[in-house]
């Protein structure tokens, strides 16, 4: 399906196949010519997310627990590293934006984005609670 009840594509595929279309259907915008190495972490990360947290994932990014119809090519999610000095991850989901720290490790990213999916429910880490960022 299309939505977050099995995989971020259609039907079953590959996890390498996931990682490829999971590259190519997300912007990771200001960060130069090459892929980042918050890329890497993030996709794998999100290969190996369950259904409920893909759903938060979306939720956070989004404000929509599912992905649009045509699935993760009309997502528009985009990443973004967050300012220096900020060590929380948030979004802003009128733009689709996923901020995220530059973690150095898996660990880093999975508890970052775990204590984004926690707030989330209590108004987030988004822009309107983050005075400014």
């Amino acid at each position: 399906t299309a939505y977050l009840g099995g995989d971020w594509l259609e039907g079953v595929v590959e996890p390498a196949d996931e990682k490829k279309a999971l590259l190519e259907h997300i912007a990771f915008v200001g960060y130069g010519a090459s892929q980042p190495p918050i890329s890497k972490l993030l996709v794998d990360e999100m290969v190996a997310m369950d259904n409920q947290r893909r759903t938060k994932f979306l939720d956070l990014v989004t404000a929509n627990p599912r992905l649009p119809p045509g699935g993760l090519p009309q997502a528009g999610i985009k990443v973004a590293a967050a300012r220096a000095g900020v060590r929380t991850v948030w979004a802003q989901t009128c733009v689709r934006t996923l901020y995220l720290p530059d973690y150095t490790s898996p660990q880093q990213l999975h508890e970052g984005l775990e204590e984004a999916y926690a707030n989330a429910a209590l108004g987030g880490f988004h822009e309107k609670n983050l005075g400014g960022f």
